[in-house]
């Protein structure tokens, strides 16, 4: 009677989100009015004009909606070739292995958490998509050591560990900061002198301060989650047969074709080999003479290009290519949004209303309170 009264308020939990809750390029549209209404009524600034040297509204917007175009690409890589590189069999096999180390429930959650939480650190994109592969191969090895895992349990516990992604090493906001002079084209030009020219990553998100900070919010995640598995054994719902069946029949074993001329140039492995050799090498050798100060975006993709090159490098270019075709389907997002975005960032900052807002805060707070402010402010 109890679980079936926790089920209907789950039930009804979902169903008013579903209800209520549009998708988010509606936010993105609602957001976008919300701005253009207050830089209406927070500046001077007219809602239209026909004279190409006065500011308004509409050209603020329009200006600003493809200024984004070049970050857009970055993020659409980033997703794709962290995709080829979790998908691709030497990560599954790793994956599979380490899945085969824990022996009891705790130890399968924390296992879990942890290698999710480390790969979105490095990668969100590879975090992502690892914390998916090594999710399924946790809960079948559970089912073979015959240990009852709720599969719901496993799940939220490899999605909460997926939060240092957004404040790891490859996070746009902690690259962007790292790359020269990013910051202060943000900015008046009145404040330029007064901005960093870069924020190395040594310097923001590869702190000992930060890192520690991220390992105690995980092991919070982690603890959570182990009390929250159901105790009982009616309650807990296991991978299926099927699944199980699939993961260790072999069917991963991927058959490559090498018959006709173009089946070999597809599956051709001494180009993948050659031009993901080169550029990893490269990769290590910059990253060797300046360190994570020099790490920004384009590095970062380049590096996991190359990585995801060699990894698929025995199945060959279509088989690569087909992986980053996959990654690419999750991405639609970034393509549809973000000049929606660049067009807000083009309202707020053509017509002021982004100094307005800063003024207001930075006339409330003190040196003290100025982290707090800004965290809140950014939440929001």
């Amino acid at each position: 009677m109890t679980t079936q009264m926790n089920r209907s308020k789950m039930d009804a939990y979902i169903g008013f989100f579903l209800k209520w809750m549009p998708e988010s390029f509606f936010i993105c549209l609602i957001l976008t009015i919300i701005v253009a209404l207050m830089s209406l009524t927070m500046t001077d600034t007219p809602f239209w004009s026909f004279s190409p040297k006065t500011v308004s509204v509409i050209s603020a917007w329009t200006g600003g909606f493809w200024s984004l175009l070049a970050f857009t690409m970055q993020m659409v890589v980033l997703l794709a070739t962290g995709n080829a590189v979790a998908a691709s069999p030497p990560a599954i096999k790793a994956m599979g292995a380490l899945a085969r180390l824990p022996r009891t429930r705790a130890q399968f959650l924390i296992l879990g958490a942890a290698v999710s939480a480390i790969l979105g650190y490095i990668h969100w994109g590879l975090g992502m998509m690892g914390a998916i592969v090594l999710g399924r191969q946790l809960m079948v090895q559970a089912k073979l050591k015959g240990v009852k895992l709720h599969m719901p349990s496993m799940v939220a516990t490899v999605f909460m560990a997926f939060l240092p992604s957004s404040a790891g090493i490859s996070g746009a906001a902690p690259l962007f900061a790292a790359t020269p002079n990013y910051l202060r084209n943000l900015v008046d030009a009145s404040y330029k002198a007064l901005t960093p020219e870069t924020v190395p990553l040594d310097m923001s998100v590869a702190t000992p301060g930060f890192i520690m900070l991220l390992a105690v919010c995980m092991t919070i995640v982690v603890v959570f989650n182990i009390i929250m598995h159901p105790k009982k054994e009616d309650q807990i719902i296991e991978i299926d047969d099927e699944t199980v069946k699939a993961t260790t029949s072999g069917a991963s074993n991927i058959q490559i074709d090498r018959n006709t001329p173009a089946e070999k140039a597809n599956a051709c492995r001494w180009v993948m080999y050659l031009f993901g050799s080169v550029g990893l090498a490269y990769s290590f050798v910059a990253l060797y003479n300046v360190g994570l100060a020099g790490l920004n975006l384009n590095v970062f993709n380049f590096l996991f290009i190359s990585l995801g090159l060699l990894l698929n490098a025995q199945q060959g270019p279509e088989y690569y290519a087909k992986l980053i075709q996959e990654g690419i389907m999750g991405t639609w997002g970034f393509t549809l949004q973000f000049p929606f975005y660049a067009g807000i960032f083009g309202i707020m900052n053509a017509t002021g209303l982004g100094i307005v807002i800063s003024h207001f805060f930075t006339s409330i707070a003190t040196a003290q309170t100025w982290p707090a402010i800004a965290f809140v402010y950014s939440a929001l």
